[in-house]
């Protein structure tokens, strides 16, 4: 959480940065986790899956509902290395900037 410290005279002081970056790492992967699950149960329920791994819709369903599968997993991967990428030496000096860019990267 970023805050900001005011004067009297509603003057900003300054800012304090309470972000803890491991935490911000952890919140992104799991938030990245959960959009993918959503995604995923948004185009083919469990059920739609289930039927597909039994044989019970056609082929022509069951290769779309992987393939679909198969892009959320690739946007994901994407998505978890490109945060994974980011590290934060431990300095005051640069965590803001290493915070701000785990932030950046979106679903």
């Amino acid at each position: 959480m970023i805050e900001k410290e005011y004067d009297s005279n509603g003057v900003l002081l300054r800012i304090i940065d309470r972000r803890r970056f491991a935490d911000l790492v952890e919140f992104q992967l799991a938030h990245f986790k959960t959009m993918a699950t959503e995604e995923i149960l948004a185009f083919a329920p469990e059920h739609k899956q289930r039927n597909a791994a039994l044989g019970i819709l056609s082929q022509s369903e069951t290769q779309e509902i992987k393939e679909k599968i198969n892009d959320v997993i690739e946007h994901y991967n994407n998505c978890k290395a490109l945060v994974n990428m980011i590290s934060w030496d431990g300095t005051d000096a640069t965590h803001a900037e290493e915070c701000d860019k785990v932030q950046a990267v979106v679903w």
